[in-house]
């Protein structure tokens, strides 16, 4: 069972006629912030990850010229970060600007919902959306509470402070490494257990079904063709390439684009938008993501309107604490009669 809350007999009246439900741009949700927290904490341990690879290649260099490579590829992926040039960034624009959400619960005639989300609220047997809409892929699932302050206190936001470096002795090698390593470990800890735990939860996303890998594929292969881009641009802007080498450069990192590796990595980042810290685990929130899964879904309004099985309505309950309320269960009963729905019930 689902259940909505809504705010008024106005707002439900409109659900009924419509027969629509409304998801919300992620981008305006009060949710947002927290979505991009959790996807920047992942971001940084997949940077840290990268950073220390080109690390330990730079440490087992035979001679100063590979080894001055790796320099210039590890201040550049610096520099990437800097300017939000990543996989991680791509997606968060993605889910801004082209992903719609809708919030649920399972519990039944709930006080605190009472208070904080509505005094009406619709009852679903199940997932009322479905999964047939022609540009957007319905990602349902329970959202998961932990404590966020485990991330914070890694200190890993020196990834923003680090410095670009010139040269590289052995042992200023080997001290980034241990640092480098260090922060890795730590995030690898909290996160590995937690996604390990997450992923044992979450099975739509441990085993995906087909339409989820295209949505994946499709939105792995436009987060990595915009950061691609991005990159070329700057190698312009600092000479690594010049405007006549831009296409073909772009066609060399384009090769490589859409990898396995990083449509997992894309599937693991969809977790940010189940998680929100222990403070709000009174919500005992169910959520449906609609996520873009062709371009046609790639436009940006406030609401997806989108249509729900009337079948899947069970319900309407009204708060025993909303003023008039006997007058208003009369008003929605004779309403959904109007509307051919009398197998509704309204409690």
């Amino acid at each position: 069972m689902l259940i909505h809350y809504t705010t008024d007999i106005r707002s439900a009246k409109s659900i009924i006629e419509s027969k629509e439900l409304w998801l919300k741009s992620v981008g305006k949700t009060k949710d947002e912030n927290e979505i991009y927290h959790y996807m920047n904490e992942f971001n940084k341990f997949h940077f840290q990850k990268e950073r220390l690879g080109i690390l330990k290649r730079i440490l087992n260099k035979e001679t100063d010229t590979r080894a001055k490579s790796e320099i210039e590829q590890l201040n550049i992926n610096l520099e990437m970060w800097k300017r939000k040039i990543n996989n991680g960034t791509e997606l968060s624009n993605i889910l801004r600007n082209y992903s719609y959400l809708i919030c649920f619960t399972e519990e039944e005639n709930s006080q605190f919902h009472d208070s904080f989300y509505g005094k009406i609220s619709f009852e679903f047997t199940k997932n009322p959306l479905g999964n047939n809409h022609l540009t957007h892929y319905f990602l349902e699932d329970k959202v998961r509470y932990f404590d966020a302050h485990q991330l914070n206190n890694i200190k890993a936001q020196d990834c923003e402070q680090m410095a670009f470096l010139t040269s590289l002795t052995t042992k200023m090698t080997k001290k980034l490494i241990k640092k480098t390593n260090t922060y890795y470990k730590n995030y690898e800890a909290i996160l590995t257990e937690n996604i390990n735990k997450w992923l044992g939860d979450y099975e739509s996303i441990r085993k995906p079904d087909p339409d989820l890998v295209d949505t994946v594929i499709f939105i792995s292969d436009l987060m990595e063709r915009n950061r691609i881009e991005k990159r070329v641009d700057y190698y312009c802007e600092i000479g690594l390439v010049d405007n006549e080498q831009k296409k073909g450069y772009e066609m060399l990192l384009n090769l490589e684009r859409n990898s396995k590796e990083a449509q997992n990595t894309t599937l693991i980042n969809l977790l940010s938008l189940f998680l929100k810290d222990n403070q709000f685990s009174n919500d005992k929130e169910t959520r449906i993501i609609a996520i873009p899964k062709n371009k046609e879904g790639l436009f940006s309004q406030e609401f997806l309107k989108v249509p729900y099985d009337l079948s899947t309505l069970s319900k309407i309950r009204v708060s025993s604490t909303l003023q008039d309320r006997e007058e208003v269960i009369k008003d929605l009963r004779l309403f959904l009669e109007s509307k051919n729905l009398r197998e509704v019930k309204v409690i």
